[in-house]
């Protein structure tokens, strides 16, 4: 079983976040095995991240840009602290183009 890359979960968050509430899916667009298969290959990056560590499911706790920008708003040094975000990598462009919108 394969697991999403952190890139197409962003990509697909941009693209749920620019839906209205009533437009969004109820659940995650992820099967919970590719949920599962994520965590495991990606889980110290979501358990370094200071706005889901949590392991909470961003698609059904964000539906706004807004509240995305408040949960990860308030980090000092958010491009320091969020791996996704650290370096110049593709995750981080995704994640910078989330944030200015």
């Amino acid at each position: 079983m394969s697991a999403p890359t952190i890139e197409q979960v962003l990509l697909k968050l941009k693209t749920h976040l620019s839906l209205t509430e009533e437009e969004q899916a109820k659940e995650c667009p992820f099967t919970a095995d590719e949920k599962k298969v994520f965590i495991e290959n990606h889980g110290q990056i979501v358990s370094g991240c200071p706005a889901f560590s949590n392991h909470g499911c961003p698609f059904t706790q964000i539906h706004t840009l807004k509240t995305l920008k408040e949960k990860v708003g308030h980090i000092q040094g958010l491009e320091n602290r969020c791996p996704a975000m650290a370096n110049s990598s593709s995750t981080h462009d995704v994640i910078a183009q989330l944030l200015k919108d």
